[in-house]
């Protein structure tokens, strides 16, 4: 396996990780307040959906993308 995909792999375990936690966080109490008076999440939730989104993304592509061979 190469470093490209292991490193794909642990992008996106770990953005999926921040994911779930991002979710959690949304239902909490704090969230659910500001979420019905401003309709926004606070900053932190919001950080989180986005770090993690971009990280399953690269992981995903990392993934995806055939790695480079050196051919010797």
């Amino acid at each position: 396996m190469g470093t490209s995909r292991l490193f794909g792999i642990i992008l996106l375990v770990g953005g999926l990780i921040v994911l779930g936690l991002a979710y959690q966080q949304s239902g909490s109490f704090g969230d659910q307040t500001k979420h019905f008076f401003t309709g926004d999440y606070r900053d932190k939730t919001t950080w989180m959906i986005v770090i993690g989104g971009i990280a399953s993304v690269l992981g995903l592509v990392g993934l995806v993308l055939p790695s480079r061979r050196a051919v010797a």
